[in-house]
């Protein structure tokens, strides 16, 4: 049920502003914390700016949505829907970081919310899950490696593949990561150089060409024909030793 409610999460994140998701004032999220029995007690949204073109203004989006309850935390971060989310997605080039060698244009992204993320997130001590879809995916990995320390879990939807064999060993032995692909999905085999790491739960649907990598196709099959991959999925344990999600 844990990918259930992540996919659900990530393709909301497209439609609304989690920042302005009140229960009372939207119906969507409020079915969504219904259907799986969870009370949200905040939610705060953490934006990333960049020059619009011509440098006459700078444009504030949102990256990343923390969901907080009295047991979990929950980071959505929000994947591409504009040209400069889709340039960064296209500057692969390597970068070396803290935690390894990874892609230019993801970091660059993360960078620039990470000292938000930090603010929020360093003084938690529920459990942490981080989700994502698409760009949104390989930026909840980038944070699960700053956040290992937290043995966070890692729930993502037709990644890319984000770092280098550093990246990897750095991140892989902390961090569990359930990593939903669909095998006709190209995104997910992008940049063919770099690696992915986690539990790999391949699906198919869509084609090669068409309706292969939408959040929508995603949450689709997955919340009606991935039944045998939840037995695992049904008690999550907090850092409380309480059941958080079930």
């Amino acid at each position: 049920m844990i990918s259930k409610l992540m996919v659900e999460l990530c393709s909301i994140s497209y439609k609304e502003n989690f920042e302005k998701c009140t229960l009372q004032k939207n119906i969507q999220f409020q079915n969504i914390c219904t259907k799986y029995n969870i009370k949200i007690n905040n939610i705060i949204c953490v934006k990333h700016t960049h020059t619009a073109f011509g440098g006459s203004h700078i444009v504030a989006a949102t990256a990343a949505n923390i969901i907080q309850s009295r047991d979990f935390c929950i980071v959505v971060f929000k994947g591409t829907d504009n040209v400069f989310d889709m340039v960064a997605d296209i500057n692969f080039f390597p970068k070396s970081t803290p935690v390894g060698v990874v892609h230019r244009g993801f970091y660059n992204i993360f960078e620039k919310i990470y000292p938000d993320l930090k603010k929020h997130l360093d003084n938690i001590t529920k459990k942490i899950f981080l989700t994502g879809h698409s760009l949104g995916a390989a930026l909840a990995v980038l944070c699960s490696a700053h956040f290992r320390h937290k043995n966070p879990l890692l729930i993502t939807f037709g990644s890319p593949r984000v770092g280098a064999k550093s990246f990897i060993d750095y991140v892989s032995k902390d961090v569990e990561h359930i990593r939903w692909e669909n095998t006709n999905d190209i995104v997910c085999y992008y940049p063919f150089f770099y690696r992915h790491f986690g539990e790999k739960r391949s699906v198919l649907f869509g084609n090669f060409f068409n309706k292969n990598h939408g959040s929508k196709y995603y949450k689709k099959i997955i919340c009606t024909k991935c039944t045998d991959y939840y037995e695992n999925e049904n008690v999550i344990k907090s850092t409380t030793n309480k059941n958080c999600l079930s």
